[in-house]
């Protein structure tokens, strides 16, 4: 399997509902370098790709999750924003609907 960083950004930034404006106004990165990283007419150096994750508030690593969908960078990187309270009554609804879908 081959990793496409610019697709690959482009789908979590997509995800996320940023459009390429509202990410330049978040990080102060300019839009033709958004555009041109994720058509990989260039690529970020290490600083910029932590600002852009940082604008999308997500970890720097979830870009590399290359098995996780969108929908499921998404949800790894809202659960990390809940309290621990709001964590423990999440994972317990998953394990609930995962026992109800196994039997």
């Amino acid at each position: 399997m081959n990793f496409n960083l610019g697709m690959r950004m482009k789908s979590i930034r997509k995800g996320k509902g940023v459009t390429i404006d509202e990410l330049h106004e978040r990080t102060g990165i300019a839009r033709a370098n958004l555009s041109r990283w994720e058509t990989n007419k260039s690529t970020p150096t290490l600083d910029s790709l932590k600002r852009w994750a940082e604008g999308l508030n997500i970890d720097l690593e979830e870009i590399f999750f290359i098995e996780l969908a969108a929908e499921e960078v998404f949800l790894v990187s809202s659960f990390r924003n809940l309290n621990n309270s709001d964590k423990l009554h999440i994972v317990s609804l998953i394990k609930s609907l995962t026992r109800n879908q196994n039997n």
